[in-house]
């Protein structure tokens, strides 16, 4: 096998060779191909970049928040998954024993015909505002009032319960196993996020007002008792769903400043529970954003629930970098503001991730 260079583009083979050899030949062509390009000053094109595959086994897919007005929107939408309803505790047991399931089984009913799926959120307390179709002050129904539990009036007027009050604790106890047997393994219902505090997440109060911590520490907060109040709630629902994923909002938790008490610790009490079936939810969720440092301490693999911090206006990100990045994390699931679903900028995007639901 001879190879005879005749000029910068030209070669003359005499072949007599082998397989072996011939492969040898076709290394050594290539080789001097690049050296060729070098030598003229030509900079070869980069290789392509291999399409990300963001979506982690079992990806549940993008879901609708904020969204219960607007269920005639979502529901058909083939790029939306479900959506998640929120309620108050007051709205599903006004009387003590007496539930009011209809009103979910009425709200789930277009999204199981569209062949969707929901996230259910039962919350003990939150801002008016998050609730306006209520048009409740209260998210826990007076007849825990009535047993003796002390309450806080926020400066929006809305109404805070004492959470760590055995009286609230055993009432809140007996609605979860009934919520539970209900709806715990229900194929329609992809996680309930555990109602904890304020919202549902795991801080006592998000109210940005001066005083809020003395307005706690008359009815008796402290830190520790609020903790204890967290491990409480998360272990009832623990106990009561069995089937159903869980998923906890965790904050910065407590309003106290003591010192040990920071989100870290709600994080290593799920932890060593040792059950991933409760996920843990980020509620930060911002595009290029990592994870809370408390969050990145989770175990690899822990399943995680992404809500957006703000829709993509406010943000400043992009629906695309938004889920990049949740997805990145290990986001088993995504919630989206209403508004960044409407945008049709956003459809191409919706559809991409929509394909990628693997659960």
């Amino acid at each position: 096998m001879d190879i005879t260079r005749i000029d910068a583009q030209h070669y003359q083979i005499t072949l007599d060779t082998t397989p072996a050899q011939l492969l040898d030949l076709l290394t050594q062509l290539k080789s001097n191909e690049t050296q060729l390009q070098t030598d003229a000053g030509v900079v070869p094109p980069p290789s392509p970049t291999p399409t990300p595959s963001p979506a982690p086994s079992g990806f549940r897919g993008i879901f609708a928040f904020n969204s219960m007005s607007n269920t005639a929107l979502f529901s058909d939408n083939p790029n939306v998954r479900g959506t998640v309803l929120t309620y108050y505790w007051a709205q599903l047991e006004p009387q003590a024993g007496q539930f009011n399931w209809s009103a979910i089984d009425n709200d789930m009913k277009p999204w199981v015909a569209a062949g969707k799926s929901v996230i259910i959120r039962v919350s003990a307390a939150g801002w008016k505002k998050w609730q306006p179709a209520q048009h409740s002050e209260q998210g826990t129904p007076q007849w825990v009032f009535d047993q003796g539990v002390k309450q806080v009036k926020d400066d929006d007027g809305s109404i805070k319960p004492e959470y760590w009050n055995p009286h609230f604790l055993s009432s809140l106890a007996d609605f979860v196993h009934a919520f539970a047997s209900r709806y715990d393994g229900n194929p329609n219902i992809t996680c309930v996020e555990i109602g904890v505090g304020d919202g549902g997440e795991t801080k006592v109060d998000t109210s940005k007002a001066a005083d809020v911590l003395k307005l706690w520490q008359a009815i008796g907060y402290t830190d520790a008792l609020w903790f204890s109040a967290i491990q409480g709630i998360v272990t009832m629902y623990d106990a009561s769903f069995t089937k159903t994923p869980l998923a906890l909002m965790p904050d910065a938790s407590f309003i106290g400043g003591s010192s040990g008490f920071a989100e870290q610790k709600v994080i290593d009490y799920v932890v060593k529970l040792n059950n991933r079936n409760i996920w843990i939810q980020d509620n930060g969720l911002i595009g290029g954003k990592a994870l809370p440092s408390s969050l990145q301490s989770l175990p690899k693999g822990w399943p995680l629930l992404s809500e957006q911090r703000n829709d993509t206006v406010a943000s400043g990100t992009t629906l695309e970098s938004d889920v990049q990045t949740a997805l990145g994390q290990g986001a088993v699931a995504m919630l989206v503001f209403t508004s960044d679903l409407q945008n049709t900028k956003n459809t191409a995007t919706l559809a991409k991730y929509a394909a990628m639901v693997t659960h």
